[in-house]
C-alpha cells in the first residue's frame, strides 16, 4: 500500500539517517513559533484527548447507525482506534539514533522520538473514519476533512510539538490503517453469496454494493 510504503521511507530517511534528521529538525526549527504563540497552539491541541477520542468514537458509531451503515460505524470506529494504538506502539518501539544531539538539544528534543505524531493519527483517522460513516461522496466534505487534518499537523509543528516527518508519519500510519480496514471489509463482501436476505441486509448495513450490482457496473464499463 501506497500510505503503508510512505510512512516506511519517511521513518528510513527522516529518522535513521544523519541528513534527514538534519533536515528535519532545521525545518522544525525555521516554524516553530515564538513561545506566546506555542503556549496558545499547546493549550487547543491538549483538546485532543482520550475524552474527546471517546466522544469521536461515539460519534462515529453513532452516525453511522443514523446513516444504515452500522456495521461501517463500527469497523471505522475499531480502525480508528487501532490506528491510534499502532502510533503509541511505534513510538516506543521504533529506534531514533542521535545523530543531531547538539540540535535536538537546542530544541528540546534530545532523546526524544516523536516518530509518528499521535496527534496526526488522531485526526487523520478521525476524519477517514467519520467521513467513512457519513458515507459522503462530497468533495467539499472531503476537502474540509483535508483542511482540518493540515491545520492541526502544522499545529504541532508550530507549535514544537513535533518534527515535519512525525506529521508524514502520522497520516500515512492513519490513512494504511484506514485503508486496509476498507480493503477487508470489501473482501468479506464480496465472498457473501447473492441473493440471500442475511446478505442483502449485511449490503445495505454496511453501505456496499452488493456483489450482482458490483458486476453489472463492471458490465457497463466494458
Amino acid at each position: 500500500m501506497g500510505a503503508g510504503a510512505v510512512f516506511v521511507v519517511a521513518y528510513a530517511i527522516f529518522v535513521l539517517t544523519p541528513i534527514g534528521q538534519l533536515i528535519d529538525d532545521e525545518i522544525l526549527e525555521a516554524f516553530r513559533a515564538e513561545k506566546l504563540t506555542r503556549t496558545a497552539l499547546t493549550s487547543a491541541l491538549h483538546w485532543i484527548n482520550i475524552v474527546t477520542i471517546l466522544l469521536a468514537a461515539m460519534v462515529i458509531v453513532l452516525l453511522g447507525a443514523v446513516r444504515h451503515r452500522f456495521t461501517i460505524g463500527i469497523v471505522a470506529t475499531v480502525s480508528f482506534a487501532a490506528a491510534i494504538v499502532l502510533a503509541e506502539a511505534f513510538k516506543v518501539v521504533l529506534p531514533r539514533p542521535a545523530h543531531q544531539p547538539e540540535l535536538d538539544e537546542a530544541l528540546g528534543r534530545v532523546g526524544v522520538d516523536t516518530y509518528p505524531s499521535g496527534h496526526s493519527t488522531i485526526i487523520t483517522a478521525g476524519v477517514i473514519a467519520l467521513l467513512w460513516a457519513w458515507g459522503t461522496t462530497s468533495r467539499v466534505a472531503w476537502l474540509l476533512g483535508v483542511a482540518v487534518v493540515i491545520v492541526v499537523v502544522s499545529a504541532t509543528v508550530v507549535a514544537g510539538w513535533h518534527r515535519p516527518s512525525d506529521g508524514i508519519g502520522g497520516i500515512s500510519l492513519a490513512v494504511a490503517v484506514m485503508c486496509l480496514a476498507g480493503w477487508a471489509m470489501t473482501c468479506r463482501l464480496r465472498r457473501e453469496p447473492a441473493g440471500s436476505p442475511d446478505a442483502d441486509r449485511r449490503h445495505r448495513r454496511s453501505g456496499c454494493p452488493e456483489p450482482g450490482l458490483r458486476a453489472a457496473r463492471r458490465r457497463s464499463r466494458q
